[in-house]
């Protein structure tokens, strides 16, 4: 009885290797290599667009960092 049910656990086992599996999705057709995907926008600094990161040191010298918006004068 132990080796029918060892048999029968170990060729369940192998079957279950040799099934076609995906580790990750495939590249999108159309787009190079280095090219962000289209939902993904980059902007500098992680402040989001028409931001960039201002930082200042208070009187202990520790840094801190806000985002301001992008001014032309």
């Amino acid at each position: 009885m132990r080796a029918a049910l060892l048999a029968s656990v170990t060729a369940i086992g192998v079957l279950g290797l040799t099934a076609a599996s995906q580790a990750a999705p495939s590249a999108v057709h159309g787009l190079g290599i280095g090219t962000p995907a289209p939902g993904i926008e980059q902007v500098r600094g992680g402040c989001g667009p028409g931001f960039h990161p201002q930082g200042w040191r208070d009187r202990w010298g520790y840094w801190h960092r806000r985002c301001v918006p992008n001014r032309w004068w």
